[in-house]
């Protein structure tokens, strides 16, 4: 093993990122992750409860999101009304602006300008072509915070309102952190090394099949629940 000497010291490769920039890096990623699953859910019962249960090609395997995307903005957008459509446009919007940043932050090879220290870049190869893109550590920061309120805006389109209804709906609840924090779990110490504006429940590995009226709807597991899809 190469990364180990003769004494079994382990040796690792560092990225220059400084702690505050991967809390932010990590918290985009799966935030988009959340967003990614959630349009998809969205998509795919619509198709089911309203056209078959025979998915389409774009919806068997969830594994081109702008082919899912397309599908959303025809099945969720384009059916909503009111201010519900304001918010779906709107994000719909912000999605396909925000979305090249997201594959160069997950695909690209962080580096560091010397002559700028308060920035940090990734660089890739895209048909054919070099890419580079540069973030700040507020960029960041920005980036985090406003991919968790597109979240929201996608998931709760009606608002706060919304959310209040859902929850009055579901009965009680405990998030991960509280129930880690009553029960003395360990784990209820990571979540006091920086501090993210929200929490959200992890999704649970689902082995459901997505075709045939017997499966029924897809849903989220627990909390993340939402009739976020209907019109």
């Amino acid at each position: 093993m190469a990364s180990k000497d003769d004494d079994g010291i382990t040796f690792h490769l560092g990225t220059e990122l400084s702690p505050r920039e991967i809390m932010s890096i990590g918290t985009i990623v799966s935030q988009w992750g959340y967003l990614e699953f959630e349009i998809y859910l969205q998509t795919a019962n619509h198709h089911l409860d309203n056209i078959g249960e025979d998915l389409p090609k774009e919806l068997e395997n969830n594994m081109q999101f702008s082919s899912v995307l397309k599908l959303w903005k025809s099945y969720i957008v384009d059916r909503a009304e009111g201010q519900r459509r304001e918010v779906l446009e709107k994000s719909y919007k912000q999605i396909q602006y925000l979305q090249p940043f997201r594959d160069a932050l997950v695909h690209g090879m962080w580096d560091w300008d010397p002559k700028a220290l308060d920035q940090v870049l990734t660089r890739r190869v895209k048909k054919g072509k070099f890419h580079t893109v540069r973030f700040t550590t507020e960029g960041l920061s920005d980036f985090a915070r406003g991919v968790s309120a597109l979240n929201f805006d996608v998931r709760y389109p009606g608002g706060f309102e919304e959310m209040a209804i859902e929850q009055a709906e579901e009965g009680n609840y405990m998030s991960r952190q509280f129930m880690a924090m009553i029960t003395g779990h360990p784990v209820a110490d990571d979540f006091w090394i920086g501090r993210e504006p929200f929490t959200l429940p992890d999704l649970a590995n689902s082995g459901d099949k997505i075709k045939g009226a017997a499966s029924g709807p897809l849903e989220r597991p627990r909390r993340a629940r939402s009739k976020a899809a209907r019109s």
